[in-house]
């Protein structure tokens, strides 16, 4: 560990646990863009270094492989790479230079040590293609190799995604004295402890210590974030029944979308056709801290008056872990559920859970 301390001396508290499947499958997963290929020719170029005739070489990998794959493919523009199929293409031109696969992104790496010699120079893109290169050489068994191109800039990226954080947490919590994890939302249980590869966990789940009669809770029916669904007219029928609720509500009103995305949208179309008597104050995508503590002043500041609208996303900065006291909220609409879209890495991650270790008995006992 970075602090130097014996794990088995540690105790481990986890708050908000249930991200942390996630967050562990972030931090073992490793991508190749197109972008920081180009980043990478650019050090080469800096350095007059004939690798950037490597890094070209790469590019026309992903290049090639797009051709091959992502041609056949549907609406998503991905596809599955073979472990081999990347290893031979760059053992190809490797053994050109006389070197094995493992002696190239050795190559690499040092090349990107030298990048980081060049002074106020705290990071290389030739690292990270190393970086890449080393977790590729990995086995396959939990985790997904995937091609996707970006719908928007056409980039390509090739990745090695990690599905299953057990591989990681498993050994980090048996080292551990104990560990204590907790959240809110850690159900069930049960799966949690599978997913993290937990050994004889101890589960408690505890009432609410809120009264019932004072949360009420009430579904609308006619609209729906399912993926296959989306649509102008969609968000255009969302905003209207934004409008209708948050027009009777007195004070605060907080909406929390599944993704950014979908927020912007649904927020243009409240503005654009269907426009609420409050003020709103929309969550932005990696909003630094002073950002996010002057959105949450304000609505405070809004709680006197006649309230505001806080626009943001489940499971981002201003929903979780963010207390709002003094009733500074009056009501909290969820707009859909915010399900991983059906892309192949979602499907790999069912597949694998589907297929391994029988996942899903675990709940039907």
């Amino acid at each position: 560990m970075k602090l130097n301390k014996d794990l088995s001396n540690a105790i481990l508290v986890v708050n908000e646990a249930h991200n942390l499947p996630e967050r562990i499958r972030n931090i073992l997963s490793y991508n190749l863009s197109e972008y920081t290929l180009s980043g990478a020719i650019k050090e080469a170029r800096i350095m007059k270094d004939s690798i950037e005739d490597d890094f070209l070489d790469v590019i026309d990998i992903l290049k090639k492989f797009d051709k091959e794959k992502l041609k056949k493919e549907g609406k998503f523009k991905e596809a599955h790479v073979r472990r081999e199929e990347f290893m031979d293409e760059i053992s190809r031109f490797a053994n050109k230079m006389h070197m094995t696969y493992e002696e190239f992104y050795l190559f690499v790496d040092a090349f990107g040590d030298g990048i980081l010699k060049i002074p106020k120079r705290y990071r290389s893109h030739a690292k990270t293609v190393a970086r890449f290169l080393e977790s590729w050489n990995n086995p396959d068994i939990g985790f997904a190799r995937i091609l996707r191109k970006n719908e928007n800039s056409e980039s390509l990226e090739l990745s090695y995604k990690c599905l299953d954080p057990s591989v990681s947490s498993a050994g980090v919590f048996s080292d551990a004295y104990c560990a204590i994890l907790m959240s809110g939302t850690l159900v069930p249980l049960s799966m949690y402890s599978s997913i993290l590869g937990l050994e004889n966990p101890i589960e408690k789940e505890y009432v609410s210590p809120y009264p019932k009669e004072n949360k009420l809770v009430l579904i609308t029916p006619g609209v729906t974030t399912q993926w296959k669904r989306r649509s102008s007219e969609m968000y255009d029928k969302y905003a209207e029944k934004l409008k209708n609720i948050i027009d009777i509500i007195p004070g605060n009103v907080a909406v929390f979308f599944p993704s950014y995305d979908i927020l912007k949208k649904i927020h243009d179309a409240v503005k654009d056709k269907h426009p609420v008597s409050k003020s709103i104050l929309a969550e932005k995508q990696d909003m630094k801290k002073d950002e996010r503590t002057e959105l949450y002043n304000s609505l405070i500041n809004y709680s006197s008056g006649k309230g505001s609208v806080l626009l943001g996303v489940q499971a981002g900065s201003m929903s979780e872990g963010v207390d709002y006291p003094k009733n500074a909220l009056s009501a909290v609409i969820i707009v859909g559920l915010p399900l991983g879209i059906p892309d192949l890495e979602t499907q790999s991650l069912i597949e694998y859970y589907d297929f391994n270790m029988n996942f899903y008995k675990i709940f039907d006992e």
